[in-house]
């Protein structure tokens, strides 16, 4: 996460916090994150573009300057879709899913991920 520098950084998730919060904990990863958003906040699910709003609206950052990240291709999509620019995590080297979009960013982690944004 260090690589990210002073970017800030958050986790939206459609699960719900009472569940994500301890995970988070748990991971260590709650030092280096600015939030933990839910969908549950706006009564919907991603793809639904109310939910990625939620990143916007409590980062205060513009949809095309934030950096969304997912290994699952339908969150990917529905990202991209909303305009944000995406990172794929493409762990097994799967050939990506057509679903009319692509991600920006192609790596097999987010060491390898963060790389390609820091130079970019």
């Amino acid at each position: 996460m260090a690589r990210f520098g002073t970017r800030k950084k958050a986790i939206l998730t459609n699960g719900n916090l009472g569940m994500i919060q301890p995970l988070v904990a748990r991971s260590g990863l709650g030092a280096h994150l600015d939030a933990c958003l839910s969908a549950d906040e706006a009564g919907l699910f991603k793809v639904r573009p109310e939910v990625y709003q939620l990143a916007v609206d409590h980062l205060g950052v513009a949809r095309e300057r934030l950096l969304f990240v997912s290994s699952n291709g339908w969150d990917v999509a529905g990202a991209k879709a909303f305009g944000f620019t995406v990172g794929w995590l493409n762990r097994r080297g799967l050939p990506p899913e057509e679903l009319g979009v692509r991600a920006d960013y192609e790596a097999s982690n987010l060491l390898e991920l963060a790389e390609m944004v820091v130079s970019a």
